[in-house]
């Protein structure tokens, strides 16, 4: 991931996952680093080295500014999982 010392000091959300592959395509799998504040959990950042965030199938419905609570509920619905959760304000 380029400029990984943008966000040093946020809070992280590291997601694992897998996309269906189509009939001639193979299942991929993917990770995922979600970058949020610490006091209004506020998302700031996507970034992922293995697959365009901005890719259909993966389907995301959260962006920078909405809840982390709301990218933690996508994970949820699409089986994904929480690998790591740095939380520098825990409250």
């Amino acid at each position: 991931m380029e400029n990984k010392r943008k966000w040093k000091m946020l809070n992280k959300l590291f997601v694992k996952g897998t996309i269906k592959g189509g009939f001639f395509k193979k299942n991929k799998d993917f990770e995922l680093v979600i970058y949020f504040s610490g006091m209004k959990r506020v998302v700031f950042d996507i970034q992922s080295d293995t697959i365009n965030i901005k890719d259909p199938k993966l389907g995301i419905d959260f962006g920078v500014g909405d809840p982390i609570d709301k990218a933690k509920d996508w994970i949820s619905r699409n089986n994904h999982i929480i690998d790591v959760e740095i939380d520098r304000f825990e409250y």
